[in-house]
């Protein structure tokens, strides 16, 4: 508790150390004086005193966060791993039509896609803001952009996550899975001209294409050939702020070039 109690009292804050009993236990939390906010307790299963940051949030629970602290959750989940996978097989095996029935809605399926979009854009600072309407038209498709296939169809990030690009609907088409795999995070236009023949793709569909996504991000096919071209570029700034658009921050770029 005394190390609790020094860090709050770092970070300048004004508190109350309570205490309430929980199966019969008192157990210690402490309060922001003036807002009555949580900012500590005592996990009801290791009973060290930790912060609130180090509890999962839960409006159900008191003072809206778990009664267990993450580590302690972890630990939990690491330990009954196994036995929850047991449990998790058996019962797939034995409903397996209504689960494979379950997973083929379309719901299902753009709700999973949009959850692991989501993942991988918070993982890397993109910005994220790509709904499950506009999944579900893309999705609806159900052709390759650039090959007109209906087989293996995956979606793809035209500038990829991992160089900052965003997880929204202008920058993401269907790819079938070869031709994705391949892309990678390569530069769709320098990738079309070394592998887009081989893969059998072809040129008016990644024209098309093009065009497409230069209209969804308001920019004429030069203007938008320009913006992938720079974020590809190795000279540019990590983008590190997930509020803000990769165009925007092009279109920034640029003025301030001009007006340099």
């Amino acid at each position: 508790m005394e190390s609790i109690i020094k860090e709050l009292k770092r970070r300048g804050k004004t508190f109350i150390v309570n205490t309430r009993k929980y199966n019969g236990r008192t157990l210690t939390y402490v309060t922001d004086k003036s807002t009555g906010e949580l900012l500590a307790k005592e996990c009801n299963t290791c009973g060290l005193h930790k912060l609130k940051e180090d509890y999962h949030k839960n409006k159900k629970r008191f003072k809206g966060v778990q009664s267990h602290c993450k580590s302690c959750v972890k630990m939990y989940y690491e330990r009954k791993r196994e036995d929850m996978l047991e449990v998790f097989k058996d019962n797939y095996h034995n409903n397996k039509e209504y689960f494979d029935e379950y997973y083929k809605r379309d719901y299902v399926v753009v709700n999973t896609k949009l959850t692991t979009m989501s993942k991988r854009a918070k993982q890397t600072n993109s910005f994220d803001n790509i709904n499950d309407a506009e999944l579900k038209e893309l999705l609806d498709k159900e052709r390759c952009f650039l090959t007109n296939s209906t087989k293996d169809i995956t979606t793809d990030h035209v500038i990829p996550l991992s160089l900052g690009g965003d997880n929204s609907i202008d920058n993401v088409i269907l790819l079938k899975n070869t031709a994705n795999i391949s892309k990678r995070d390569r530069n769709i236009f320098e990738w079309y001209q070394k592998y887009g023949k081989k893969l059998g793709v072809n040129l008016e569909r990644f024209n098309n294409t093009i065009s497409y996504l230069a209209t969804l991000n308001g920019l004429t096919v030069d203007e938008y050939r320009q913006f992938i071209e720079w974020a590809h570029s190795g000279g540019r700034e990590e983008k590190k702020d997930p509020n803000i658009k990769l165009i925007d921050i092009w279109k920034k770029t640029k003025r301030d070039t001009k007006t340099a």
